[in-house]
């Protein structure tokens, strides 16, 4: 893991010491368990929605979509917001392509893409970090192939203390989501934090 100085750049994701900097993982995943389930923890610092279609090649259609407003800047009220129709993988690739800088240089949400049947679950966190549940073998070949290298979970951890950032440049996109397609609404929970 490396301090990346991008002192006119935007970012998600701060590591305050030695000063205030974008904090890049490196192109790392980790296997790892929880509640009894292996799925695996990838580090992305950047380029995330790419990253995201390429996996979305390994979930069976349709899928739905969770975008999880944390820290709202006006845009609307926090909370959950599920897709209230399935959606096809080239409609989530349209929604990556579309929100792409939003997404990945914004640090007040989370998105969920899970497939309608199966366990085929991406979660792209507020922490650069994306969970993958489902075909996992197949997930670790594609990211190989993509450069990426797996290391222990231990080795992928977030600088303490580190900060979000939530840019003003990104509140129109940040309404637009909220208006791109019908959504149910519901209060975030815990994890959601």
């Amino acid at each position: 893991m490396t301090l990346t100085h991008k002192l006119d750049d935007i970012y998600k994701l701060g590591s305050a010491e030695p000063q205030e900097c974008a904090w890049n993982f490196g192109k790392v995943f980790a296997r790892d368990m929880k509640s009894g389930l292996e799925h695996l923890c990838i580090a992305a610092s950047d380029d995330q929605s790419h990253l995201l279609e390429t996996l979305l090649e390994h979930m069976p259609q349709p899928m739905w979509i969770l975008y999880v407003l944390v820290v709202p800047r006006g845009e609307g009220e926090a909370g959950r917001y599920q897709s209230t129709e399935p959606i096809t993988r080239h409609e989530a690739r349209a929604f990556l392509s579309r929100f792409r800088n939003y997404l990945e240089t914004d640090g007040r949400h989370n998105l969920w893409i899970k497939s309608e049947d199966g366990p085929a679950l991406l979660v792209f966190d507020r922490h650069d970090l994306i969970y993958g549940y489902g075909p996992i073998d197949e997930w670790t070949g594609d990211l190989q192939k993509l450069g990426w290298i797996e290391v222990e979970r231990k080795d992928i951890s977030l600088p303490d203390p580190h900060s979000h950032h939530y840019h003003a440049i990104f509140d129109d996109d940040a309404r637009e989501v909220l208006s791109y397609t019908q959504w149910q609404h519901s209060p975030l929970q815990e994890q959601d934090y």
